[in-house]
């Protein structure tokens, strides 16, 4: 029986984990939970518009997708 970390490194994983984030995609960030939208990406980094309207630069892996 294979693990859960096997089936990651073959690419067996969440798909939607594997892609990464695009404009218009809706975030979550992982340290409180507020809800957004990505805005604008350069690079590692997304424009987010929050749920209470505030604009900020995020690292995309201070996001997930839901």
């Amino acid at each position: 029986m294979e693990s859960f970390s096997d089936s990651l490194e073959r690419g067996q994983g969440k798909k939607a984990e594997a892609r990464t984030l695009q404009i218009g995609d809706q975030v979550v960030y992982r340290r409180d939970g507020t809800r957004g939208i990505v805005y604008a990406k350069n690079g590692e980094l997304c424009q987010v518009v929050w749920e209470d309207e505030f604009v900020s630069w995020e690292q995309s892996e201070a996001l997930y997708r839901l």
